[in-house]
């Protein structure tokens, strides 16, 4: 099965937290834009983890929110359709 991706969000921070791996001591945070955080891991170089600060506030109803971060989304085998 491919890497499953874990949507949480903070209520009271305003934090939209996207993880494929926890918070390790491995990973080091970088700010990509304001308010938009990645969570490398140093031994692999995987990007295990987006936290968008201000989630709420930045978003637009309707419009969604644009995260400067490439997503390779693939399904984990044949889909049928």
């Amino acid at each position: 099965m491919g890497t499953k991706i874990t949507v949480e969000y903070d209520d009271v921070g305003d934090i939209l937290y996207l993880d494929v791996a926890p918070p390790t001591e491995d990973q080091v945070m970088i700010e990509v834009a304001p308010g938009t955080l990645l969570r490398k891991n140093t031994r692999t170089g995987v990007i295990e983890g987006v936290e968008i600060l201000g989630f709420r506030r930045r978003s637009v109803p309707n419009e969604g929110l644009e995260v400067p971060v490439g997503v390779d989304l693939r399904l984990p085998g044949p889909v049928s359709g």
